[in-house]
């Protein structure tokens, strides 16, 4: 790929946001209400169980049933935000027209789906294992952390939050894009996302 223009792609951005808001308010609104009422209700109900099961003593067990609405919530989220995201790079790329209904799931929506979703289980494992490390540096009595143990941690949380955020923008910036307007298979997408985006990183990083 070629190398990203940032300011170019900043103002056109820009531009055509603003060009279009109202077709983009018109395709994103129901996606976007949804999402925002079901994250309300989810976090209440999770909020309300830890509050009662720390109340009862730390029995964060009774709190289970409530936690398991975290990871469906997550899920639906990220079904919602494809929608609005397929949409918006279809208005983009001239594949959707403005005025449609404003809710529509289709190939397009559930590739993206599938390889956000897929991306996320790929961070999740190394992510799970850093986090088991970085506990093993961490002391019963954490006020009895030496300087050294700190240190460690500090630069572990650090090169953790760098690489998620390198991975996650070589793979996600492009394929929202991709989605709506090529035809290729999870796999290709998210391969085709890194290969595009090689060489780019500080530039993506700029346009974000």
């Amino acid at each position: 790929m070629r190398r990203l223009p940032v300011l170019a792609v900043v103002r056109e951005a820009y531009a055509f946001t603003f060009a279009h808001l109202g077709a983009i308010i018109a395709l994103i609104w129901l996606p976007m209400a949804l999402v925002t009422v079901l994250g309300f209700f989810a976090e209440q109900r999770i909020f309300a169980a830890l509050q009662a099961a720390y109340a009862a003593h730390g029995a964060v067990v009774t709190a289970g049933p409530a936690l398991l609405l975290f990871p469906g919530y997550i899920i639906l989220a990220m079904l919602l935000y494809a929608a609005m995201m397929v949409a918006v790079a279809g208005l983009a790329l001239g594949t959707r027209q403005p005025g449609r209904i404003p809710f529509h799931f289709g190939m397009a929506e559930w590739r993206l789906f599938r390889a956000w979703f897929g991306l996320t289980l790929f961070l999740l494992v190394p992510l799970v294992l850093i986090a088991l490390g970085a506990s093993a540096l961490v002391p019963a009595d954490p006020s009895a952390m030496t300087t050294i143990q700190a240190s460690r941690l500090s630069l572990l949380v650090l090169l953790l939050a760098g690489a998620m955020i390198f991975v996650g923008l070589r793979f996600t910036f492009l394929l929202p894009g991709q989605a709506a307007g090529e035809g290729a298979a999870d796999r290709g997408l998210l391969t085709r996302a890194w290969t595009l985006s090689g060489g780019n990183f500080w530039r993506i990083f700029a346009v974000v």
